[in-house]
């Protein structure tokens, strides 16, 4: 990768980030590409923490890459390997609804985030011997 980006100015290798540079890198983009090939590859954090601050994506068809794009519709699905389709869903991703962010902190945040966790561990706990293995009602 490195050597085919050589020479094009368009191409920034940045390397590692600290957790601190990557709100900055964000800001500085207007889409962000995640053109998974691999079926074993799982849902994409990366995609998330761009969506969270605004930065739609254009994402392979594959099914956990997808998934952020589906619960949201802030990006864009392309078949794996389609690079025309990819360049296309690239300079129409932007265009993707204005309200994605919304959508994403709302699945995605904080908030709905440990809101799940802690349900979850809820139940887990009210199956629990500890709990004397029964299910309480809400």
């Amino acid at each position: 990768m490195r050597r085919e980006a050589v020479g094009d100015a368009r191409i920034r290798l940045l390397g590692f980030l600290a957790d601190e540079q990557i709100a900055d890198l964000y800001a500085s983009i207007d889409v962000l590409a995640l053109p998974s090939v691999n079926s074993l590859e799982a849902f994409g954090i990366v995609q998330v923490e761009a969506m969270l601050v605004g930065v739609p994506v254009a994402v392979s068809d594959l099914p956990g890459v997808r998934s952020p794009v589906d619960a949201t519709g802030f990006g864009i699905v392309v078949p794996v390997g389609d690079e025309a389709a990819l360049a296309e869903a690239l300079r129409n991703a932007p265009g993707t609804p204005s309200d994605g962010k919304d959508r994403a902190r709302a699945i995605y945040g904080i908030e709905a985030t440990t809101d799940a966790y802690a349900a979850l561990f809820m139940l887990a706990h009210e199956g629990s011997p500890r709990s004397g293995g029964r299910r309480h009602e809400r």
